[in-house]
């Protein structure tokens, strides 16, 4: 499973990377919104889910969700933000976000929630 992990902070863009990683994902991350845009459209067939912050410089989790959905209706993303506002929350999951988790991220939490996404968009066997 290839997973796209993006936030701005450098710190814990590293954590949620190593720890995914160590747990049999292939993962690339970025620092920047639009660099993973650019990542999705390179790769949007290949992508099996995205972890995205909300708040990052030049182009917010909300503008990148979007503009994801408009790619690739079919990737699951879940949402990571140290925002606890009930209307983010909201507008993530109407705008297509399977999940949300709230930072200071519990990676724990953050791998059964990855799990569950993908086990939500697993495609049944070709008969």
């Amino acid at each position: 499973m290839k997973l796209l992990v993006v936030d701005d902070d450098v710190i814990i863009l590293q954590a949620m990377k190593s720890f995914l990683s160590k747990e049999g994902f292939e993962v690339i991350s970025t620092a920047d919104a639009q660099e993973a845009l650019k990542i999705i459209e390179e790769q949007k067939n290949e992508l099996d889910l995205v972890v995205s912050d909300i708040m990052m410089p030049f182009m917010s989790g909300i503008e990148l969700l979007t503009a994801i959905k408009e790619i690739n209706k079919d990737i699951p993303i879940v949402i990571v933000s140290a925002l606890d506002q009930r209307e983010v929350i909201m507008m993530s999951f109407q705008l297509g976000a399977e999940d949300f988790v709230k930072k200071p991220i519990n990676m724990d939490e953050l791998i059964i929630r990855v799990q569950k996404a993908l086990k939500l968009f697993e495609q049944p066997p070709v008969e």
